[in-house]
C-alpha cells in the first residue's frame, strides 16, 4: 500500500514539471533549452523527488492544480479563452488544490488580487463558492466509510491553529543552525524569523 501511495505523488511530479512547461509558455517562455532545464529544475529538485518518494507526501497533487489555475490566468490575459481560463475555471482548479492540502489557500492574495482589480472582470465573489462545493464533494467517501462530518469540516482549522513550538520540523533550513529543541529558541527566533521572512518577500 505504502508503494501504490507514494507512486501516485510520484506520476505528479511528472505532471508538475509538465504544467510548469505550460505556465512559462504564457510569461511568453518558448526556447527549448529554457524549457529542458525548467522540466528538469521542476522534476529533479532534490525536495521534489524526496517529497514524493520518501515521505509519500501529495505536495505535488495540490501544486499541479495550483499551477494550472496560474495557466489559466495567463491564458485569460493572453486572450485564449478556454474553461480554465475562466473566474470558474480558475477557482476550480483551486478548489480541487484546496481538496489536497490546505497550503493551497496562498494562491488566495492572487485571486483576492483579480478580484479587487474590477478592470480584468475576470473573478468574482461567487467562483469562491468552488472551494467549499469540491471540499464537501471530496469529503462524502470519507463520511461514507465512517468518519464524523464534524471532524472533516473542522481538520483544516485544527491544523491552522497547531502550535508546532519547533523552528524546524526535520528539514535542513536556517533553523537547524540555531537548533530547534528548545521552546526557548521558539521563542527567541519565530517572531524574527517571520519578520525577516516578511521584508524579504
Amino acid at each position: 500500500p505504502l508503494v501504490i501511495i507514494k507512486l501516485f505523488s510520484c506520476i505528479f511530479n511528472f505532471v508538475m514539471a509538465i504544467a510548469g512547461l505550460l505556465l512559462a509558455s504564457t510569461l511568453g517562455e518558448h526556447r527549448i533549452e529554457q524549457k529542458i532545464l525548467l522540466y528538469a529544475l521542476l522534476l529533479l529538485n532534490p525536495i521534489t523527488v524526496l517529497n514524493a518518494a520518501a515521505w509519500g507526501q501529495c505536495d505535488a497533487m495540490y501544486t499541479v492544480f495550483c499551477i494550472l489555475a496560474l495557466y489559466g490566468i495567463g491564458c485569460n490575459f493572453s486572450n485564449k479563452k478556454h474553461w480554465y481560463a475562466t473566474g470558474d475555471g480558475i477557482c476550480f482548479l483551486c478548489a480541487i488544490a484546496f481538496c489536497f492540502k490546505l497550503q493551497a489557500v496562498f494562491l488566495l492574495p492572487v485571486l483576492g488580487l483579480l478580484l479587487v482589480k474590477q478592470k480584468t472582470n475576470l473573478i468574482k465573489l461567487i467562483h469562491f463558492f468552488w472551494i467549499p462545493v469540491m471540499y464537501i464533494i471530496s469529503c462524502i467517501p470519507m463520511f461514507l466509510a465512517g468518519r464524523s462530518f464534524k471532524n472533516m469540516i473542522s481538520l483544516y482549522l485544527g491544523q491552522a491553529g497547531r502550535k508546532y513550538g519547533s523552528l524546524t520540523m526535520n528539514y535542513p533550513n536556517l533553523y537547524s543552525l540555531i537548533g530547534s529543541g528548545s521552546e526557548s529558541a521558539y521563542q527567541g527566533y519565530f517572531y524574527f524569523g517571520l519578520l525577516m521572512a516578511f521584508f524579504i518577500l
